[in-house]
């Protein structure tokens, strides 16, 4: 069985297929929602771009990392920021903590419109920005853990734990 809609099970089985992923950080004071690509796409309501004119675009998106033991999911984004303003602010207390969703969906090669109802692969919030410079430039690492990230901060999640 398949979590993927209908239209979007039909859509992965055609021989040319448009797929991105899309990430939408509700930061204090901006909402960030970003492509895996360039171009721009709408769903939800809200628009996707593949760069953001203020905090940059998507380097990569890393593998999601199930949580065992006593560690919960995460996944790791990495941004290509706009500049020293956008780093500084992404990496700065403030944004831990922020809402972080991640969604799989296709486009309509014909229409260009978004195949209904991407599929959301995770919830999580921000916990630790990593910035890394190199010759090429700079980058922003962020981990987003999920929300059973929670259940370790106190002991009613600690009788989760086989450690504990």
């Amino acid at each position: 069985m398949s979590a993927f809609t209908p239209q979007m099970q039909a859509a992965l089985g055609e021989r040319i297929v448009t797929i991105f992923g899309a990430v939408e950080m509700l930061l204090p004071e901006h909402e960030l929602r970003l492509l895996s690509s360039a171009g721009a796409v709408s769903f939800g309501g809200h628009r996707f771009v593949g760069r953001d004119p203020t905090f940059g675009a998507i380097d990569s998106i890393d593998v999601l990392d199930d949580g065992v033991g006593d560690e919960a999911p995460e996944i790791t984004i990495t941004l290509n920021p706009a500049g020293d303003a956008a780093a500084t602010t992404l990496s700065s207390p403030a944004m831990q903590g922020a809402l972080t969703s991640f969604w799989i969906g296709a486009v309509d090669p014909l229409s260009g419109a978004v195949i209904p109802d991407p599929l959301n692969v995770f919830l999580g919030t921000v916990d630790v920005p990593t910035i890394r410079s190199s010759a090429e430039g700079r980058k922003l690492e962020l981990s987003v853990v999920s929300a059973f990230e929670e259940f370790f901060m106190d002991d009613e999640g600690a009788r989760l734990s086989d450690t504990f």
